[in-house]
């Protein structure tokens, strides 16, 4: 008998290899990258776009290891050299129940 493989990130145990995995398979369908309202207003301010945000989740190291937050979901943050700055993603990992998604929850 074969053991059907979970994909849900939620019930994953997550190191910094598998988030990143994770991450680059989501960002795959943009449509399953979500920027929050307060992401959106420092990116704003400190002048980061979305294609910088786009490239920090398809190529970007892990600066803070994913850890699991109090509502399940995982947060960690991402860094990349981006046009000559360190661009920084704090996102979570979650699954809305058709899928997992990335939630990006701001970038510095």
């Amino acid at each position: 008998m074969v053991k059907e493989k979970n994909n849900n990130v939620i019930l994953m145990d997550l190191n910094d290899q598998t988030a990143l995995r994770m991450i680059r398979d989501i960002v795959r369908d943009t449509s399953k990258v979500i920027i929050t309202n307060h992401a959106q207003q420092r990116m704003a301010e400190r002048n980061i776009s979305a294609k910088q945000i786009f490239e920090c989740l398809k190529k970007g190291t892990v600066a803070e290891s994913p850890h699991r937050q109090p509502n399940g979901d995982w947060k960690l943050t991402l860094a990349v050299k981006s046009s000559g700055d360190l661009i920084n993603v704090a996102v979570a990992l979650t699954n809305d129940g058709k899928g997992n998604l990335a939630v990006v929850i701001t970038t510095f």
